[in-house]
C-alpha cells in the first residue's frame, strides 16, 4: 500500500497484502484514515502471527511426550506380531488335523471353553480383520469352524 502524505510517499511492511487499503491523504485533516488502515494492517500481522504460532504450536510437545506415544505404538505393533506368530503356529499344527490345536484348547475343554476359543478365533481369522491375505483367512475360518463343529457336537 502507497500513502501520499502532502509531497512524500511512504511505503509499507504489507504490500503483498491482497486487500489492501490504499488511502490518500492530502491534507492533515485526514490522519484519522491512515490510522484506521494502520489498525487494519496491524491486526492482520497479529493474526497472521497467531495462525504461525499456532501451527508451530503443534509440534512442540515434550520429548517425554512424543517417546511415550512412540513406546505405545510399538507395543502394540509387539503385540499384533505375537498374535500372528501364535497364530502361524497355530497353523502348523492345523495342517496336522489335531481339532484341539486348531481351537487352541486342551483336550479336556469344557463346552464353554471351546465356544470362547471359537469366537475368539472367527475374530482373529474374519476376512475383514484380514484384508491383505483374504484366501488364507477364508481358509483358516473354515478349518476353525468345521474343529468346532467336530468338537462342539457329543456324538462324534
Amino acid at each position: 500500500a502507497i500513502y501520499k502524505r502532502k509531497d512524500s510517499l511512504f511505503k509499507s511492511d504489507s504490500d503483498d497484502d491482497e486487500d489492501s487499503d490504499d488511502v490518500s491523504v492530502e491534507d492533515e485533516t485526514d490522519i484519522h484514515a491512515l490510522k484506521r488502515q494502520h489498525k487494519r494492517q496491524m491486526a492482520r500481522k497479529r493474526k497472521a502471527m497467531k495462525a504461525e504460532s499456532n501451527t508451530l504450536s503443534m509440534f512442540t510437545g515434550t520429548l517425554e511426550e512424543e517417546i511415550a506415544g512412540l513406546k505405545s505404538g510399538m507395543k502394540a505393533v509387539e503385540a499384533e506380531y505375537k498374535a500372528k506368530k501364535e497364530a502361524a503356529e497355530r497353523a502348523a499344527e492345523i495342517e496336522e488335523g489335531d481339532f484341539y490345536a486348531i481351537m487352541g484348547v486342551e483336550k479336556n475343554a469344557t463346552s464353554a471353553q471351546l465356544r470362547k476359543a471359537y469366537h475368539k478365533l472367527m475374530i482373529f481369522w474374519h476376512p475383514d480383520k484380514n484384508r491383505d491375505n483374504i484366501d488364507e483367512a477364508n481358509r483358516k475360518a473354515n478349518l476353525v469352524k468345521d474343529a468346532y463343529e467336530c468338537l462342539s457336537d457329543k456324538w462324534e
